[in-house]
């Protein structure tokens, strides 16, 4: 949570997610660090870098939809879903700024301690063979 601190976009969150947390712990008489309680996760942790990142990125239509959620958990992985507007309805721009966008966010998924799932190839499945 410290590292997570640092990052500016999602300080304030965390701040106010912990004090809350933090209080809806002691007031159901919860133990700090029990498995029981509340607390921060990774994933939510992200899912709120992306809405703050979003927030703040130029080429996104603020008075449109704007919606990050988490689809439900399956073979393949914890899907997020991240459905915005740019600012910009030409098709190449558009295509660009989708991918400046997901660019950053595969870059910074480790940062977060989460890895990116993908199914394997057969290349995969070869050189995977190939080096035992």
């Amino acid at each position: 949570l410290e590292e997570f601190s640092k990052f500016s976009l999602i300080a304030e969150y965390l701040a106010n997610k912990r004090a809350e947390i933090a209080e809806h712990n002691r007031a159901h008489d919860i133990a700090e660090g029990t498995i029981d309680g509340r607390r921060l996760t990774n994933i939510g942790t992200f899912r709120s870098y992306i809405v703050e990142y979003l927030k703040k990125h130029p080429k996104i239509h603020h008075d449109m939809t704007f919606l990050v959620r988490q689809l439900p958990v399956g073979a393949d992985g914890l899907p997020i879903e991240i459905y915005v507007f740019s600012n910009d309805q030409a098709w190449g721009n558009y295509e660009a700024i989708q991918a400046d966008i997901f660019d950053h966010l595969l870059a910074v998924v480790p940062e977060f301690g989460l890895r990116i799932f993908q199914n394997p190839s057969g290349a995969d499945l070869r050189a995977l063979a190939a080096s035992r």
